[in-house]
């Protein structure tokens, strides 16, 4: 597990992007599941959030993928939360320009931004994930499966507050 940390802010309101665990590489299908190693990451990802999540309201996002959905199960079905399906979360689709998959991305970070979610944990891709990092920080930041970041939100600011590159 490689942590970075950038800082600390107030604890009002938190984004938590994680990066989809292991797919099943087994099938090449576009919206196949997790591998048993995906599977292994997600109770991982579960145990590590699971007193976080639960000393707040949290609101569960995923793109549409199942890779995504079934990352973000054992977390949300331990809290007997619902997870919705957020197409803004989805990762650039074969016809989608690069300019129009950024402005989704921004769209997706601008709404969250406008919420009133004190704790939203959203599991996205590795390529939709930099990107947003890359429009509220700029930095240039990419996750490993089942990584990482804690973002906070306040006084229109975003700040990082915990990064995990690649979770085990």
């Amino acid at each position: 597990m490689t942590k970075i940390s950038q800082g600390s802010s107030d604890d009002t309101r938190r984004l938590i992007l994680i990066r989809h665990a292991h797919r099943d590489n087994s099938i090449r299908e576009i919206d196949n599941g997790l591998s048993d190693t995906g599977k292994a990451q997600a109770i991982t990802l579960a145990k590590h959030f699971s007193e976080l999540a639960s000393s707040k309201s949290v609101i569960f996002e995923t793109s549409p993928k199942l890779r995504c959905q079934e990352t973000l199960a054992p977390l949300a079905n331990s809290l007997k939360a619902s997870v919705s399906i957020n197409s803004l979360l989805d990762e650039q689709l074969s016809q989608e320009s690069r300019l129009v998959f950024e402005s989704r991305v921004r769209d997706y970070m601008v709404s969250w931004s406008k919420s009133h979610s004190a704790l939203t944990i959203a599991c996205s891709h590795g390529d939709w994930i930099p990107a947003a990092l890359k429009e509220v920080t700029g930095l240039n930041l990419e996750l490993g499966k089942s990584g990482w970041i804690i973002l906070s939100y306040s006084e229109s600011k975003w700040t990082i507050e915990e990064t995990v590159l690649n979770a085990r």
